[in-house]
């Protein structure tokens, strides 16, 4: 049942890009998700030995800043970019030649891996957009990309800054925090 579960994560983050026919989620990755990504992170760092796979948390600002995003252009910061397209998006694919959907959807597929699976992101935040090309997108930061560079060989948790959890992925690092929370730290330290 849990692979499964992880096979449907790994096809919900991408397939569907691949194959432009297929249906788009109609729920979008929730916080309750995160404990399931995490899971899938710490499995994959098992495999391939990954010494420095953090752990993702839930970034309310990043889920914010989806909400409010200007359809015009992606938003920008120290995140990455994983969008899910919207049905309509998925049938102007379809009208493309096979050989430009196959590259289209290997390309998304690529950054989706990326940004769901570079070692050194901790942050992530998803919401469906504004905009109409777009059944849901995910900010995950706070890399703006991965590379090979990024992924220390060795035992999960081996190489963790601020420790390990249970499961072998870092700890989330308190110097990765947004800078709204740390902004409501200080004003309610201001206030007692």
């Amino acid at each position: 049942m849990k692979m499964q579960l992880r096979i449907v994560l790994l096809l919900a983050l991408g397939a569907q890009v691949v194959y432009p026919a297929a249906i788009v989620a109609k729920r979008a990755l929730g916080k309750t998700d995160v404990a399931e990504i995490n899971n899938v992170r710490a499995e994959l760092a098992a495999a391939a030995k990954i010494s420095n796979m953090h752990e993702l948390s839930w970034d309310t600002d990043l889920e914010k800043k989806i909400q409010t995003a200007d359809c015009k252009s992606e938003p920008k910061g120290p995140f990455m970019v994983v969008v899910e397209p919207s049905q309509e998006m998925v049938a102007q694919l379809a009208k493309l030649p096979q050989e430009q959907q196959g590259q289209i959807g290997k390309e998304m597929m690529k950054n989706a891996l990326k940004a769901f699976f570079g070692p050194k992101q901790t942050r992530i935040g998803c919401a469906k957009p504004k905009c109409s090309d777009a059944a849901e997108a995910c900010l995950i930061g706070p890399q703006t990309s991965v590379s090979e560079g990024d992924f220390t060989k060795g035992e999960p948790g081996s190489n963790c800054p601020n420790g390990k959890t249970s499961s072998g992925l870092c700890k989330y690092s308190t110097s990765t925090l947004s800078f709204a929370s740390v902004l409501l730290i200080v004003v309610s330290f201001l206030y007692i």
